[in-house]
């Protein structure tokens, strides 16, 4: 404990010092850093290759990585099954909520627990 009084002062006051020298040899900071806005290589080495502009507009965009090329390429919409129905990414999301919830009650049931009690502790909760 009086390790940690000692050595976190310690720190601070010297990443203190060191940033007014840094202030001291550069000067205040007149504009933000620039960024390079040219996407040609990804952190890895691979070309990326890709419109970007077409791609904007897309809805679904795959990622091929081939070799040394990273492409960008506008995926087609997710088909439904055989008799139309929507899959699971078409599904709304209250069917996939039930679906998850019978599926755990499922599994619950399968492995001898029951599920958890309501918390009856708080009185909103309670019936």
């Amino acid at each position: 404990m009086i390790g940690a009084a000692v050595v976190v002062p310690v720190i601070t006051v010297s990443w203190i010092l060191h940033n007014r020298g840094i202030y001291r040899r550069k000067g205040p900071r007149r504009r933000a850093a620039g960024a390079v806005l040219d996407y040609r290589v990804d952190f890895h080495g691979r070309e990326v290759v890709a419109d970007f502009r077409a791609l904007a507009s897309a809805q679904r965009i795959e990622l091929v990585i081939e070799g040394a090329f990273k492409r960008y390429l506008e995926a087609p919409p997710p088909r439904g099954d055989a008799e139309g129905a929507p899959t699971d990414l078409q599904a709304p999301a209250s069917d996939l909520a039930a679906r998850a919830r019978s599926a755990i009650d499922h599994a619950s049931s399968q492995a001898g627990h029951r599920p958890a009690a309501a918390d009856t502790s708080d009185p909103a909760v309670r019936r």
